[in-house]
């Protein structure tokens, strides 16, 4: 049973600007966080499509979970978090910069909005939204 609480089930999306900052976090904090509980997906790592929302409305279809870095602003991420909330998913959303949050259009100011900062980093965030999100899912199947 263990082994089974610990398996990596599902595809979770990653989100955040294509920069060599953005890749080193990604790759130093955010993809080990996201491989502990599931199979880390980014679109720029995907076979070239010829039409990128294809690719976005697809991953975001067949992910059971999203994190998406609003540090910078990015009319994209709009479309992409409002996508992924039509489609049932609740992103972990986060930004390292405190004004950002001030910033915030007021609907996302009450969606899962979270800061990253030397008290809580990225992977400790990332790790407690992809357990709650197991926890959901063992839950649903547990009351089927």
């Amino acid at each position: 049973m263990s082994l089974i609480l610990t398996a990596k089930v599902g595809r979770c999306l990653v989100l955040l600007p294509y920069d060599g900052e953005h890749n080193d976090l990604y790759l130093s904090s955010i993809e080990p966080a996201v491989a502990r509980h599931m199979i880390p997906v980014r679109l720029d790592r995907l076979p070239k499509s010829d039409l990128i929302y294809n690719g976005l409305a697809n991953e975001v279809r067949s992910s059971s979970a999203m994190i998406v870095d609003i540090t910078r602003r990015s009319e994209n991420v709009m479309y992409e978090v409002g996508y992924a909330h039509g489609c049932g998913l609740t992103p972990l959303i986060y930004t390292r910069n405190r004004s950002r949050l001030d910033e915030l259009p007021i609907y996302l100011q009450t969606l899962n909005v979270r800061l990253v900062s030397d008290a809580t980093p990225v992977d400790v965030l990332i790790d407690e939204y992809l357990r709650s999100m197991k926890d959901a899912r063992r839950f649903r199947q547990v009351a089927r």
